[in-house]
């Protein structure tokens, strides 16, 4: 009858802060223009035409992972 149950909601990330915090690490003094046919590397800090400024948490061949304010997005990279 007292027994309480773990919540199956876990607190959402906040992607704002995780950005703030990646901004004082990585910097945005050299970021780079987004461009399906760049190649990125991790730590990278892009210019993305609607995202804004985001930075590359992930890389796999052709596809980063890049963190900007509002949330983590997939994104190609190294189109020929």
């Amino acid at each position: 009858v007292g027994v309480k149950r773990a919540s199956s909601k876990t607190k959402a990330p906040d992607h704002a802060a995780v950005w703030a915090d990646l901004k004082n690490q990585i910097g945005t003094e050299k970021t780079i223009p987004y461009s399906m046919k760049t190649a990125f590397a991790l730590a990278n800090a892009i210019n993305h035409p609607k995202f804004g400024v985001g930075f590359v948490t992930n890389v796999a061949s052709d596809r980063i992972e890049v963190a900007f304010p509002d949330g983590v997005r997939a994104l190609v990279h190294s189109r020929p």
